[in-house]
């Protein structure tokens, strides 16, 4: 009979799974919940938030750890070193989603068109649930500026896909940006083509707001 949930130790994500939403865990604690790669999890803090199982590292097995990144453990409610509980996610598609930037109270950023693609494809089979914030992982100064699901349709936990509808605010939706992975163009290859219209949709607007 499998368990229902297991508690595991928060531990440092490999820098590869930053803004990916990735939970490592080892093989026991994958048989125990009766997870397979690729399932998606609830972890749960002070908060809740959901991450998609991956396979720990060999050097992981046995210690009851799960690995995830700085923004996963602040969606969370926790921190390195803390105990937190996990448990298999009944997770539903994404039908719509709205996020807004996570900026400091008062400003906003101005979003040429066409962003809501780019994040979309940045999202696709990514669990997430309302009032996470995530990153946008490949795709240059959107992989450094987190947004937040401010509202989605259904509630629970849900899988955005290529039928999900995607809105973006402009407007900030808290007053404090979280410490997070900043991530430079340089960071990033071969998207060339796709990293020029990602700073002609967001750069130059910001650089230049009467164009």
């Amino acid at each position: 009979m499998r368990n229902e949930e297991s508690i595991l130790k928060v531990s440092e994500a490999f820098q590869q799974d930053v803004g990916y939403g990735r939970a490592r865990i080892d093989h026991q604690t994958r048989m125990e919940l009766d997870l397979s790669i690729g399932d998606v999890i609830e972890i749960e803090g002070t908060k809740t938030t959901v991450s998609v199982v991956w396979r720990a590292h060999p050097t992981d097995e046995g210690k009851r750890l799960i690995r995830i990144d700085n923004l996963t453990r602040k969606n969370a409610g926790t921190a390195l070193g803390e105990r937190i509980r996990i448990r298999k996610a009944d997770v539903k598609i994404a039908k719509s989603i709205t996020l807004a930037p996570l900026l400091p109270e008062g400003q906003k950023i101005r979003l040429g068109g066409g962003i809501e693609n780019f994040i979309k494809k940045g999202l696709l089979k990514r669990p997430v649930s309302k009032n996470d914030a995530v990153l946008i992982p490949n795709y240059a100064f959107l992989g450094t500026l987190p947004f937040v699901v401010i509202n989605a349709s259904p509630t629970g936990t849900i899988l955005i896909n290529e039928d999900t509808l995607v809105t973006i605010k402009e407007e900030a939706a808290k007053t404090l940006e979280p410490e997070g992975p900043r991530i430079s163009y340089e960071d990033i290859g071969g998207l060339k083509e796709e990293l020029g219209r990602v700073k002609e949709m967001i750069q130059l607007p910001l650089k230049h707001p009467n164009i």
